[in-house]
């Protein structure tokens, strides 16, 4: 019997608090260092199943709860904020009918979140409207104009999550629709196609019958202020959100369509049949060229979706960016001064003085030390006074060139060598997927997910393979302030790289680190071992990496330095990308201890 669990349970229990002023995130490190190895990265899977419209007072209690901190500070500045407004639109009271000093005065005398629900229902009774109307048995609705007074549609939205810091099994994204309610972002139902599976299976269980297209699958709705907190919060991804071009009839169509099918199970796939391709054929059935263009896909992931979309005008480039919390603390804190910095930090010791901070380094230090609590699962000693300061701007906005609708999986190069007076072409061939100097989702993070990368040398007499890279993986993380993320990198190819004899060899790369850097610098140090398959040959090496964007250019130093130098090569590559768009571009390539430098055009695309 499968059994619902969505992730999606939050605890505010004291009990977890720890004795220490500083904290070393040890139980990150261990996530991030099992995630690079596949079959220890569980996917984000849903089992069992939900009613199609959840009870509505649950999760106003919920909310209620999660954001106690954001409703006090609201409350202590005597005037409606943003969460505040998302409550009572959900209980239908207005502002007129709400008695606004009793109101803040009982939340403000709260001294814990669960108080806060008392506090929520007895402001109903102080409203003259009806709110019976809002609240949903937990049973399946049989009245579709009740379903739909339910959801109180304003308009329907594609959301595309960014990838996983962490988790390859996630470099993917994830894809899902928000039923934008009147009056109400948070409290909207999301809508995705998810896995079925029995709590008791296995990973390998997992990854082998959704390779294979062997587990069941299903819609289900959330409210999107779990989706945001579980994204932004708990696995530190952001979002973009566009707005679908729909009319009336069409937006009503889909409800119905999702009405009739929302019980039923069909098959899921990794690969075939997925949180992207059913999305897109569910919105298919009011737009037939959707429909053709997802059968021409061979790959169907959330930015294919995005790219499908587009292609048939549902969509254009405008669209919401939320950032993740650790995306917006990075681009706060590189715009602090040294000393600033400094004081910063101190706020989380016993030598801050929490009395003369400013409004900046308030949201900055409630920030981090939610950061801690809800990612890191390690909170500092005083967690609850430094998330008490000041009040949060959910979603401050950050200039950022790229956008999940430019990713394009598939990458052909045609270019030139120059090595020992010789001048062959150089041919890249890119299967997929991410390159860490021509995809970019986040300011924090730069990320490689290569498969079968390909690069052949051509001339008049001969076509040779000069390398053959089975996978790459890395996930570069910036540290910055008190907030420590491990960087990694694994690779499995047929190269020369660091041979002094020039000879290929079958070798494989791990490497585990730290990496520093504000918005647009990295620096990153990871040391790693480097073994030969058929050579025997093993070797400690440490790893460099300087990485600078501006806009959408990349200039990046790649320093290898072998430990034995008696038999290996050190290897210094001097790299720029320019994306002239988001499928256009040219890369100049200096490997210095090849003696080797290319030029060479590449195109990326969808198949």
């Amino acid at each position: 019997m499968s059994q619902i669990h969505t992730s999606l349970s939050y605890s505010l229990n004291n009990n977890t608090m720890v004795k220490t002023e500083r904290i070393l995130p040890i139980s990150f490190i261990k996530i991030a260092l099992l995630s690079a190895i596949f079959i220890f990265a569980r996917p984000s899977l849903v089992y069992g199943k939900e009613p199609i419209v959840s009870d509505t007072e649950s999760k106003i209690n919920s909310y209620s709860v999660l954001n106690y901190y954001d409703l006090k500070r609201e409350a202590q500045n005597k005037e409606y904020g943003y969460k505040t407004d998302q409550i009572l639109a959900e209980i239908g009271c207005s502002k007129r009918q709400t008695h606004q000093k009793f109101f803040y005065e009982n939340i403000v005398n709260t001294s814990k979140p669960v108080q806060v629900i008392n506090v929520i229902s007895s402001q109903k009774k102080h409203c003259s409207e009806q709110v019976s109307k809002f609240l949903v048995e937990r049973k399946k609705i049989n009245n579709f104009e009740k379903f739909k007074q339910q959801l109180n549609l304003e308009d329907i939205y594609i959301t595309i999550v960014s990838p996983s810091l962490t988790s390859p099994m996630s470099y993917f994204g994830h894809s899902f629709l928000i039923f934008k309610k009147k009056e109400s972002w948070d409290f909207s139902n999301v809508l995705s196609f998810s896995a079925i599976i029995p709590a008791k299976d296995s990973y390998k269980k997992i990854l082998i019958d959704g390779a294979l297209g062997n587990m069941d699958g299903k819609f289900i709705f959330n409210q999107f202020f779990e989706i945001k907190r579980l994204y932004t919060l708990k696995e530190q991804r952001g979002m973009e959100i566009y707005k679908l071009k729909l009319t009336e009839t069409e937006k009503n169509n889909l409800l119905r369509e999702i009405y009739n099918k929302y019980e039923k199970v069909s098959r899921y796939s990794f690969f075939s049949q997925n949180c992207s391709s059913e999305i897109i054929d569910y919105i298919s059935t009011i737009n037939s060229d959707v429909k053709k263009q997802l059968n021409s896909q061979f790959l169907k992931t959330p930015s294919d979706t995005l790219n499908i979309l587009k292609k048939v005008g549902l969509i254009s480039n405008k669209h919401l960016r939320i950032e993740s919390s650790l995306n917006i603390e990075l681009n706060r804190y590189s715009q602090f001064s040294l000393v600033e910095k400094d004081k910063f930090k101190k706020y989380f010791s016993s030598k801050g003085n929490l009395n003369s901070i400013s409004n900046n380094e308030a949201n900055g230090v409630s920030n981090t030390a939610n950061i801690f609590f809800n990612f890191f699962n390690e909170p500092f000693k005083n967690h609850n006074k430094l998330v008490g300061l000041n009040f949060l701007n959910d979603n401050p906005k950050i200039d950022f060139p790229f956008r999940l609708i430019d990713n394009y999986p598939i990458k052909l190069g045609i270019g030139s060598v120059y090595q020992n007076n010789s001048n062959p072409v150089k041919i890249q061939i890119l299967p997929g997927y991410i390159e860490r100097s021509v995809s970019k989702f986040s300011r924090l993070n730069e990320t490689s997910l290569k498969f079968f990368n390909t690069e052949l040398q051509a001339n008049t007499n001969s076509l040779k393979i000069e390398k053959f890279d089975f996978i790459e993986m890395e996930s570069i993380n910036k540290s910055f302030g008190l907030i420590d993320l491990p960087s990694w990198r694994g690779y499995i190819g047929w190269n020369n790289k660091y041979r002094k004899n020039k000879k290929k060899v079958n070798n494989v790369e791990v490497g585990y680190g730290f990496s520093y850097g504000d918005n647009d610098v990295l620096i990153s140090f990871l040391p790693q071992l480097y073994s030969e398959f058929n050579g025997n040959r093993t070797s400690l090496q440490g790893n460099v990496l300087v990485s600078y964007w501006l806009n959408r250019i990349n200039f990046s130093f790649n320093g290898v330095y072998n430990l034995d130098k008696n038999r290996f090569q050190n290897s210094e590559i001097l790299e720029m990308n320019v994306n002239l768009n988001s499928k256009w571009g040219f890369n100049v390539l200096n490997e210095f201890s090849q003696h080797r430098y290319s030029i060479s055009v590449y195109k990326r695309f969808s198949i």
